[in-house]
């Protein structure tokens, strides 16, 4: 992720706090999964370091620190006290939550930013509009042409955000030796009052969880920025000019940038597309995720689906979780007590697939409710096998996926197309291939 400091990079520099406080010298460091760290040295006793006693004997840090070196200026803000080591020689720890690339107009405890972008995986893949068209030559002497394409937005407002997918062009080129052109997707969110970084990412969360439910496999965020009249442009004068984007480091999302690029087969088969939906979907499926039911159902299985554990137990029980709040949500009458098997059954009636190869609708959600309960429970006499929890936890992760074709009123030509794709497919095939049948009362019979 770009910022103010890579993995693997030491800067050496000065912290300026925008008081008379004496300039402090630093380092800033990349910490895995934490972000951006500041390492300050100090001597406890002498006057000159009277300031980072306070900051770190007395743990009472400022909020924002400048840190400027011969790279540049790094802004960064939310400053939480992290432990200091040594006896009279000390080395004082500081993490920030925000970490702008760039130097303020001024020193402010928080800032409040009119325009931020971020770029996720997947979302290139979805949006599938390109920015980058190449003509065709009939020799091998004509001349190829690389025409560069407007950029193509959608945009969408909600909860007083206004929210924008891009998708351009991004270049480079030495005359006469090379040309490199690629098509990227972008989130833009603005807002009219401004926004903190944090409180803009919380704002585009839905659009992440629709990627993740689309296409069914891990997903991150690769990187932030922000285009802010408090970040202006500076030139070698001294001069502020326009702003033009900044990169941002949020302590929320460091971890997401460290995780490996998924593959293109990764990618290859969403269950729908930016086209299928448009804006009025993208409309609709930010007032779906405004429903706390709904979203007690969305959030465990995106975070299943990206990972939240590699074993398959906590899995199942994860989405598991997430059917029975979706089937809570499909109940016109929102009907308390009402039995897993009953929601889940709810849930395989709405995405309209004929499920018979593996069982009746009624016996696959008694046999995912059962093995479900028989994790959770320890006075259950049975627990499934390894292959039996593999083929269920599968089974109740596709269908969880398959609840967002009908609540975005997908096209049914698109829903009939997902339905003959590998990823449905291949998860049927495995009841078949491991001998596993689904009997009426839930029960799993496995033919060795």
């Amino acid at each position: 992720m770009a910022g103010a400091v890579e993995p693997e990079q030491t800067r050496i520099g000065h912290l300026v706090d925008g008081a008379e406080t004496p300039h402090q010298a630093a380092t800033l460091t990349y910490e895995p999964r934490m972000g951006p760290l500041l390492s300050v040295p100090y001597i406890k006793g002498a006057p000159q370091f009277s300031h980072a006693v306070d900051w770190f004997d007395r743990e009472r840090p400022p909020e924002t620190l400048l840190f400027c070196d011969d790279r540049g200026v790094a802004t960064l803000t939310g400053l939480r006290w992290r432990g200091h080591t040594g006896g009279v020689y000390r080395v004082g720890r500081l993490s920030p939550s925000v970490t702008f690339a760039g130097r303020p107009r001024r020193l402010k405890d928080t800032y409040r930013i009119r325009e931020f972008t971020s770029q996720i995986d997947g979302l290139s893949e979805f949006t599938n509009v390109g920015s980058v068209e190449v003509g065709e030559r009939r020799t091998r002497e004509d001349p190829i042409t690389a025409t560069l394409k407007p950029s193509q937005h959608f945009r969408w407002r909600h909860g007083g955000y206004t929210h924008e997918i891009r998708a351009d062009a991004i270049w480079s080129a030495r005359f006469g030796h090379s040309f490199d052109a690629t098509s990227q997707a972008f989130l833009t969110t603005t807002r009219g009052r401004g926004e903190t970084p944090e409180g803009y990412l919380v704002s585009q969360w839905p659009v992440r969880a629709l990627l993740v439910l689309a296409f069914g496999t891990p997903l991150y965020w690769r990187e932030h920025s922000i285009r802010d009249d408090n970040f202006p442009t500076w030139m070698l004068s001294g001069e502020a000019r326009e702003p033009s984007p900044v990169d941002v480091q949020l302590q929320r999302t460091s971890e997401d940038g460290e995780q490996a690029v998924p593959s293109t087969s990764d990618l290859s088969l969403p269950v729908f597309k930016l086209s299928d939906l448009g804006t009025a979907g993208l409309k609709r499926w930010y007032r779906l995720y405004d429903d706390h039911i709904l979203r007690r159902a969305i959030e465990p299985a995106v975070e299943v689906i990206n990972g939240a554990s590699r074993f398959r137990e906590p899995q199942l029980i994860m989405a598991a979780m997430s059917l029975e709040a979706a089937g809570h949500y499909r109940d016109p009458l929102r009907r308390p007590r009402r039995t897993l098997a009953e929601q889940i059954e709810r849930c395989l009636a709405a995405t309209e697939h004929d499920w018979s190869a593996i069982g009746t609708e009624a016996g696959i959600a008694r046999a995912i409710a059962k093995t479900t309960n028989d994790l959770k429970h320890a006075d259950r006499p049975n627990r499934p096998n390894g292959v039996e929890l593999a083929v269920i936890t599968n089974l109740a992760k596709l269908v969880m996926r398959m609840q967002v074709l009908d609540l975005l009123c997908i096209p049914p030509k698109v829903k009939q197309g997902f339905t003959r794709t590998n990823a449905v497919y291949q998860v049927v095939e495995k009841f078949r291939l491991n001998g596993v049948q689904v009997l009426e009362d839930g029960t799993l019979k496995r033919e060795v």
